[in-house]
């Protein structure tokens, strides 16, 4: 998924990568190990962050949060 801050990704086309990645997250519910992300509020916060972006200041700020809470499932994981 191309939402990182490279080259000349669009707003746009970052935002939906990143909503794309968010659900993936979000489906890990029913795996194993679980990843239960939707029952945060500050997850839910930061999913509205992220739908609403039209800056890429928006995004950038919500790219670090993302990245952790998937890298800490791989932990989890592996």
């Amino acid at each position: 998924l191309k939402y990182k801050r490279r080259g000349n990704r669009s707003v746009e086309d970052r935002r939906l990568a990143m909503l794309e990645l968010i659900g993936l997250i979000e489906s890990l519910t029913d795996r194993e190990p679980r990843m239960r992300v939707a029952i945060s509020t500050e997850w839910l916060r930061l999913r509205e962050v992220v739908a609403q972006a039209r800056r890429p200041v928006d995004l950038n700020r919500a790219e670090d949060p993302i990245d952790a809470v998937l890298c800490a499932y791989i932990a989890l994981y592996a």
